[in-house]
């Protein structure tokens, strides 16, 4: 046994390396129920087989260490079929409240490529407190999910981004009662990575952190570090370390004014991929009406292009059909003009398969597997056809971020539309998707290695277009789709991903996850309606979050030109008058999640914005029933409650508040003058 202790923690070891004991010596409880099965393992490719796996429990170790240090040294590897002169060092350093893991792979052998290293694995964990913990998980804005030793399964993450589901941040963490147990990725290069979570059976669950190294025959190498925390706090100061932390190397956001000011965004797509057209260039201002009447100022124009939506990438062209250019430019103008916004998508990612321009030039940029073949992606898009639903899709295979055509080709399309007068572009895509390894050698990857093929290159590609799109005028925006701490820095906006209120009853998504963590990044709802519904509006007020309604199909059409929804559009314009009235805090004040207040009614959702000497608490009753709470701001006094009802409750106790079900309500406090 190998011991690590100081004043906070007392860490145990085994000779294989695997955490054993972690105590929190504030608490004095073992968390580690029952060892994890491995300390590590490694996935390589001998010969033709790509999985050849070593497993640490199969290992001979060499131990050695202090009370604040321990080595450990495999110097050579066996699989089930091989045996290989391949190093594996670990080192593990305790200072402070954290377990620092570092490790480095020597590959020695002339055979084999290290492709997955998985390191740390911590646990097999059954409590923190005395229950069973929450498990804080960063897809896209966040998710909680409760009491995850009684949910059997396994969750896995890419890192960074992913489609549908995707590490928006390298850490996770549990919680439970005032414990916390946080585990953190250190990786500023951004190696294509995974997050994992496993509860078995037996209700113990499992941490894991994966890296795709592609370390190769005759090289050393060097896996950035993990943390491992275990405190008494919330999972707001493992966020805040990591936030800290990624100022060092993250760019932070700095979008126009006009942005900052933005309330919501009208998607809409001009013309489908099927070929349906719904709403021709001159229909701009008629467009912009049903935003402003919904609550939102920004329409952002999707299949404006002759092709039609998902279609022809990245050739897109001005439609005759629709109007040409001057009905175009002239739409935009006068949409300016009644002081709204309109921004024009460009698809950042995929390759149109039909398209001239891969044909020439497209298939040379595409990111390959390791079968050499594209990553390809497919998108079907269809309102009545069965024969459209099923039989159609339509392929196109990924763009490789690390090529500088690509990035060439990006700056060109803005500078080519920005002649149309849009306030900006949305790159589809390109703020997240999976990380993919490129196998194109071919391609400028960093260090020749697939797993940094990815996001390096993206890092330029959002780089360059951000340079390109202020060039062109300081107040031209970027806007992308996705939601990950490297790429939104570079963003002036993000199309939220599955950026949603839970449905009645239940769901994971926690969006102070994120909020919390890097609380700069503008970030809108995904609402794929004609309209916007109470709880969404609810939602993205407490969370702070910008509006977003979408015309997609012909219903929709009729939709929003009979006013199906009158109500909604009553709320929704209510809804934002208010927030206006208030943006200061919530539009542009700074989201601080649950810091610094105390409510008394755990049923009403209360978010907290800051802004100088004032601190905003904004309540939602998501609840069937009537609810009160009394919000205390301590070192403040309450100022204000307000709700866009109009029944502002001042003439109650204050910092007391009353509310409906779905109603909502702004408590605004002020700082204590210093005697």
């Amino acid at each position: 046994m190998h011991r690590l202790e100081n004043e906070y923690l007392r860490a145990d070891f085994d000779d294989k390396a695997c955490l054993v004991r972690l105590e929190n010596k504030a608490l004095g409880r073992n968390v580690i129920a029952k060892p994890a099965s491995d300390s590590f393992r490694l996935a390589a490719r001998i010969g033709d087989n790509w999985e050849q796996v070593v497993f640490a429990h199969e290992q001979a170790f060499e131990m050695t260490g202090d009370d604040t240090h321990l080595t450990a040294i495999v110097s050579q590897v066996s699989t089930r079929y091989a045996v290989r002169p391949l190093e594996i060092r670990l080192e593990v350093r305790l200072e402070g409240h954290e377990l620092v893991f570092a490790s480095s792979l020597a590959n020695r052998s002339d055979d084999m490529l290290v492709t997955d290293w998985t390191y740390p694995v911590i646990g097999q964990i059954a409590s923190l407190a005395g229950s069973s913990p929450d498990l804080i998980w960063p897809n896209h804005l966040g998710e909680r999910y409760p009491e995850i030793t009684r949910t059997p399964g396994d969750l896995h993450l890419t890192y960074p981004g992913g489609h549908g589901r995707g590490a928006s941040m390298q850490w996770m963490a549990l919680t439970e009662k005032d414990q916390t147990l946080a585990l953190s990725g250190r990786d500023q290069a951004i190696h294509s990575s995974e997050l994992g979570t496993r509860t078995g059976p037996e209700g113990l669950v499992t941490l894991e952190m994966t890296k795709l190294p592609f370390a190769r025959p005759g090289e050393t190498w060097t896996c950035p570090p993990y943390l491992l925390s275990l405190y008494t706090g919330s999972w707001h100061e493992a966020a805040s370390q990591y936030r800290a932390w990624a100022a060092s190397w993250r760019r932070t956001p700095a979008p126009p004014e006009w942005v900052r000011q933005m309330s919501g965004y009208f998607l809409v797509i001009n013309k489908q991929q099927y070929g349906e057209e719904f709403w021709p260039y001159d229909t701009l201002p008629e467009l912009y009406g049903y935003a402003k009447a919904n609550g939102c100022d920004t329409v952002g124009l999707f299949g404006w292009y002759h092709g039609g939506h998902d279609n022809t990438y990245p050739e897109i062209k001005v439609s005759p059909t629709l109007g040409g250019a001057k009905a175009l430019r002239d739409g935009i103008r006068q949409v300016r003009e009644m002081g709204g916004h309109v921004t024009l998508y460009i698809q950042g990612h995929l390759l149109d398969l039909t398209t001239d321009f891969y044909k020439k030039r497209g298939h040379k940029l595409e990111s390959k597997t390791r079968w050499m073949t594209p990553y390809y992606q497919t998108h079907c898009k269809s309102h009545n056809s069965r024969f459209l639903a099923n039989y159609t899709a339509k392929f196109f295979a990924s763009a490789c971020p690390s090529c500088p055509e690509w990035h060439d080709e990006m700056a060109e399309k803005a500078e080519e539309l920005a002649d149309l007068g849009p306030s900006g572009f949305l790159y589809d895509q390109i703020g997240g998707m999976h990380p993919y390894p490129c196998f194109d050698e071919t391609h400028p990857h960093p260090q020749n290695r697939p797993s940094l093929a990815f996001v390096p290159g993206r890092v330029k590609l959002l780089e360059r277009i951000q340079q390109t799109t202020k060039r062109l005028d300081p107040e031209m925006a970027f806007l992308t789709e996705h939601i990950t701490d490297v790429y939104s820095g570079w963003a002036d906006l993000l199309h939220g991903m599955y950026v949603n209120p839970n449905p009645p009853g239940g769901g994971h998504n926690y969006p102070e996850l994120f909020r919390y963590t890097f609380p700069e990044t503008f970030v809108t709802i995904r609402n794929g309606k004609p309209y916007i519904s109470e709880r969404y509006l609810n939602f993205a007020f407490v969370y702070g979050l910008r509006l977003e309604m979408e015309l997609r199909y012909l219903d929709d059409q009729d939709a929003i030109r009979s006013d199906r929804h009158p109500r909604e559009r009553q709320l929704a314009a209510a809804m934002t008058a208010f927030r206006k009235r208030y943006w200061h805090l919530l539009g542009t004040g700074r989201f601080i999640d649950s810091d610094g207040f105390a409510t008394d009614n755990p049923a009403v959702v209360a978010k907290a914005f800051a802004d100088g000497g004032q601190v905003g608490v904004a309540l939602w009753n998501d609840t069937e029933q009537d609810q009160q709470a009394t919000v205390d701001v301590p070192g403040f006094s309450w100022q204000e409650t307000a709700r866009p009802d109009g029944q502002n409750n001042n003439r109650v106790a204050p910092g007391h508040v009353l509310l409906k079900p779905q109603q909502v309500a702004l408590l605004i406090f002020r700082a204590n003058k210093e005697e």
